[in-house]
């Protein structure tokens, strides 16, 4: 029994994960859209998606399981204060918000230091500028979501299908 629940929390979490981070990379894209204007190549909308797809199913599959297994693992001989707080749903909510912030504001601060600061014209030129953009954006388009937001995504992930197992098995009266 304990075996199976395990196994399909895991499966829960790791599908949950895969198609959230999935389709973050087109939202962000979309957003980028929405601010500059410029859609791109007529690949992105197939690129992008695809190449996350696959990113977000490798990272999970390779990393984030057998991390959030470990993890558990070595939680179970925590006291039982300390591991309702790191087993919390709310804990991992709060993680991956906090996780989503960062990402974002960092990415927000880099694209800003990058465009419009003013050591950026002295240092490098507007071709270079160009370049290192574009490499962020593919950066955080191409497989940067999942690295990322992956591991908080997991686990928070994991902790919704744990209380969503416990509220199945919970008797009715």
């Amino acid at each position: 029994m304990h075996a199976q629940r395990f196994a399909i929390r895991h499966i829960l979490a790791s599908v949950g994960s895969i198609v959230i981070l999935t389709g973050l990379s087109p939202c962000f894209y979309f957003l980028l859209v929405l601010a500059t204007g410029d859609v791109g190549g007529p690949l992105n909308l197939c690129i992008i998606p695809c190449a996350n797809c696959i990113t977000a199913a490798g990272v999970t599959l390779i990393l984030f399981m057998p991390i959030s297994a470990i993890l558990e693992q070595l939680l179970k001989r925590l006291r039982a204060k300390w591991q309702t707080l790191f087993l919390s749903p709310g804990m991992a909510t709060g993680l991956f918000i906090i996780n989503l912030a960062l990402v974002l504001a960092g990415f927000m601060l880099l694209v800003g230091i990058v465009l419009a600061g003013d050591l950026a014209p002295h240092i490098i030129s507007d071709h270079e500028r160009e370049a290192i953009l574009v490499g962020l954006v593919l950066i955080l388009f191409l497989g940067g979501v999942p690295l990322l937001l992956g591991t908080t995504l997991y686990w928070f992930l994991l902790r919704i299908a744990d209380a969503l197992l416990t509220a199945a098995n919970r008797p009715r009266s």
